[in-house]
């Protein structure tokens, strides 16, 4: 009895630490689950199957009708890094290209706010990926992207849930190499259990940083580990925020973390949409809204400005 009763508290003991563990870890990310953020529904968890109860990356909703979320390629073909190295569902080329084409995936969606927890449970399957380079871990940000399309689980039943949680604002660009980006930061989810999930924010805003890669985008913001897939963004007003880019990884070309411009995403998701037979008309109109914002881009400071 004395050996059960230790058993006991020690379960007692870990689940109350696992429930007071610090995601902020140290205050380095505000908890912004109930300020209702305007990207916080844009957000997906994102999950290998069968891996659900475990926290693995984000995602969000991106392209017409809310049927398809871009994440990046790591996030969508590995199951786990491991001393920076990738240990990757599928580890031979060949299973890669017999398998990589509608992988699936489970999403998490639509986190209430009020409650912490997911509404929606779904599948995203890989319909494009672009030029990711498995064998090593330099690859530019412009390439660690897999769009994914929605399904009901289990069903041929496509999901067209996210029409309302596509951001509203994006800064299609090529490269940031010539102009500054102030007041930049990184939404993301961090699970806390098989349907629940946090949303936080950097405490600390940053701002662009060079990044010579085409296709990628370079921030000073930190990057937590397990913020993959999540959303690059600018502050803009209290009301306004603008979709910058997909976060990806720590850079090896600089300090700072790298994304996926925007523009980057947009190209692979044309492709993606038609190789699914969307209508020009449909295709044509999504990125004619997505590339309606223009930012007039600020000069960057000079050494000694006050």
């Amino acid at each position: 009895m004395p050996n059960l009763r230790r058993v006991i508290f020690a379960t007692i003991y870990l689940t109350c630490s696992v429930a007071v563990a610090d995601l902020t870890e140290g205050g380095k990310y505000a908890d912004i689950t109930d300020l209702k953020h305007p990207l916080a529904k844009s957000l997906v968890a994102v999950n290998q199957l069968g891996m659900e109860q475990s926290h693995h990356g984000n995602g969000f909703f991106w392209g017409p009708n809310g049927c398809f979320v871009v994440t990046n390629f790591h996030v969508a073909f590995a199951k786990a890094k491991i001393d920076r190295k990738m240990d990757w569902i599928y580890p031979t080329r060949r299973e890669f290209v017999q398998n990589a084409k509608r992988h699936r995936l489970n999403i998490r969606a639509d986190l209430d706010p009020d409650t912490g927890e997911f509404r929606r449970n779904l599948e995203g399957r890989v319909i494009r990926y672009a030029n990711y380079d498995r064998t090593t871990t330099n690859n530019s940000a412009g390439d660690d992207i897999a769009i994914l399309k929605l399904y009901e689980p289990g069903t041929e039943t496509p999901a067209c849930v996210g029409q309302a949680f596509v951001p509203q604002l994006s800064l299609d660009h090529t490269v940031i190499a010539d102009g500054f980006l102030p007041n930049l930061n990184v939404i993301h989810l961090f699970k806390t259990g098989a349907n629940s999930a946090r949303v936080f924010v950097n405490t600390t805003p940053c701002q662009s940083a060079p990044y010579l890669v085409p296709g990628g985008t370079a921030a000073t913001c930190d990057l937590r580990d397990g913020a993959s897939g999540s959303i690059l963004f600018q502050t803009i007003d209290t009301r306004s925020v603008i979709v910058v880019g997909l976060s990806a990884n720590h850079s090896t070309l600089s300090s700072a973390m790298s994304a996926a411009n925007v523009g980057a995403i947009n190209r692979n998701l044309k492709v993606a949409l038609e190789d699914e037979g969307i209508s020009p008309q449909i295709i044509n109109a999504f990125f004619e809204w997505s590339a309606n914002w223009r930012l007039e881009r600020t000069p960057a400071p000079t050494k000694g400005a006050q």
